[in-house]
């Protein structure tokens, strides 16, 4: 269902959503940041990453929130399925400005997969925000014909353009 969101000037997304699928990267303001973003670049890391960065002020950020949180759900149960350890990750700029900075965030919300044992982040397209593109990034190819999705892949990709149906079908 939907998550009910705090107020709009509250910096962080996901710290709110029950269950919580996504890590939010908080630090208290005094913390040094490039001690505890090691998520991000440690290349000797156990899990494939996926991350999120965004602005609360962003329309398009806010827009895509809950997508992103059922994406989370699903990329989270289908790579536990296929044994693939991922994890999902949100980064809220504006409190982590030099974070964001760093991997080249210009526009928002920007989505990157860094893969295990990986420091260059991978820029996802939004209409490939789904598990099976993203899997496949990885590169784990799931054999089988999907023209019907399996329940546990039913997450749709996400369209760019104002006026889309926003939601739209997964490509091939």
């Amino acid at each position: 269902g939907e998550v009910e969101w705090p107020d709009d000037e509250h910096p962080y997304f996901y710290i709110h959503v029950p269950e919580h699928p996504i890590v939010e990267f908080t630090l208290p303001p005094d913390e040094d940041v490039w001690a505890h973003h090691d998520f991000l670049l440690k290349p000797d890391h156990e899990r494939h990453r996926i991350v999120e960065f965004y602005a609360h002020w962003c329309p398009h950020c806010r827009h895509m929130r809950n997508h992103y949180i059922n994406f989370a759900k699903k990329i989270k149960e289908v790579g536990q399925h296929y044994n693939v350890p991922i994890q999902v990750y949100g980064v809220s700029c504006v409190p982590h400005r030099p974070v964001c900075k760093h991997f080249g965030v210009h526009s928002y919300p920007g989505i990157f997969l860094i893969p295990m044992g990986e420091t260059e982040p991978v820029s996802i397209d939004f209409v490939d925000l789904h598990p099976l593109q993203v899997l496949g990034m990885i590169g784990l190819e799931l054999e089988g014909d999907f023209e019907e999705e399996p329940e546990h892949l039913d997450v749709p990709s996400i369209g760019t353009a104002p006026g889309d149906d926003f939601f739209l079908p997964r490509r091939k």
